[in-house]
């Protein structure tokens, strides 16, 4: 079993912490913990998810997300999720996972609306190592089946610097899109 654990990075009131543990050959569950805070903004971004590998090139995988964004009015999305990938590159220093699964997503808002949808979700993983970094990219497209024409959109892409073994900084450029806001 093999850990690698990152440490908190403060810097202008944001902090991000994750944690990921690679079981066997690959399979991995991942932890986030994503706040950014400052006078107008405060957005929580807080999941799980397990990667199974089927064979060298597929995968099936699971995750729940919570995610809590004041600036949408959004007060709780509770996402589970699951699907199937394929690892359409898997050298050692880039990787890059396409997923496609469906999602369940129910969103609270703090002006008393709640919605319950079910989503397709279709997304890419990348990431590429260097000597003693990392840059990864998240693209997650959840097309509304209940609501056609809604979506949402999460892009992320972090940066790791290992500083130590044990001791790591990181930074994470975040974006959310919603389709279909709360109207205020």
């Amino acid at each position: 079993m093999k850990c690698l654990i990152a440490a908190t990075l403060l810097l202008s009131a944001c902090s991000l912490w994750a944690d990921q543990v690679t079981l066997t050959n690959g399979d991995r569950v991942t932890g986030l913990i994503l706040r950014s805070d400052t006078k107008n903004l405060v957005l929580k971004t807080e999941g799980v998810s397990y990667t199974l590998n089927l064979n060298k090139k597929t995968f099936v995988s699971g995750s729940v997300d919570l995610e809590s964004d004041q600036f949408q009015d959004l007060d709780l999305r509770f996402t589970p999720a699951g699907g199937g990938g394929y690892h359409a590159i898997a050298t050692m220093p880039t990787q890059l996972d396409l997923r496609v699964g469906m999602a369940a997503n129910r969103e609270f808002f703090s002006t008393g609306l709640n919605r319950t949808s079910a989503e397709l979700l279709v997304d890419d993983d990348s990431v590429h190592k260097f000597s003693a970094s990392r840059v990864e990219q998240k693209l997650d497209i959840f097309t509304n089946l209940c609501d056609t024409g809604a979506y949402r959109v999460n892009f992320d892409i972090p940066g790791v610097k290992a500083i130590r073994k044990w001791f790591s900084w990181q930074v994470i450029i975040s974006d959310r899109v919603l389709s279909n806001p709360v109207s205020g």
